[in-house]
């Protein structure tokens, strides 16, 4: 049995009401369920007023656990940045896990070029220069 190709999806939205730290936990722990079970990884950064979310697995799980997030009340203006097949799992690690960060790193990472530059490249990092920061930043150590 073949694996299904990988897909990714990176978007940033505005919080629409101030979010406590309950709520943020609340959200997190639904979305690592319905996220495991659709064998969905990614991550989730939040400054306080912004949301920056990678998502990456089968193509139409990510599809699925997209509706909700673009039906969700606690945000809008949902931009895309990124929809499109990767050629691996860059956080298989994480099926949800949320990092408060600055506003700064958070635009940085969000202005970043999410258009891939080669579309025959299979490294990803290399194709899609906003994966690179995003990676990069996610693997540094944080407090």
């Amino acid at each position: 049995m073949s694996a299904l190709p990988l897909h990714a999806l990176a978007y940033q939205s505005t919080v629409s009401c101030p979010l406590g730290a309950d709520s943020i936990d609340e959200l997190l722990i639904d979305a690592m369920a319905r996220n495991q079970s659709l064998s969905v990884t990614g991550i989730l950064l939040f400054d306080g007023q912004r949301f920056f979310q990678y998502l990456e697995g089968p193509e139409e799980a990510i599809y699925q656990v997209f509706s909700r997030i673009e039906a969700a009340t606690r945000h809008g203006n949902v931009v895309v940045q990124f929809d499109q097949a990767v050629s691996e799992r860059y956080f298989r690690t994480w099926s949800m896990v949320c990092r408060s960060v600055d506003v700064s790193a958070l635009h940085a990472i969000a202005a970043g070029k999410w258009k891939r530059h080669f579309p025959t490249v299979r490294d990803d990092r290399r194709a899609v220069p906003g994966l690179g920061p995003l990676v990069d930043f996610w693997e540094l150590p944080h407090a």
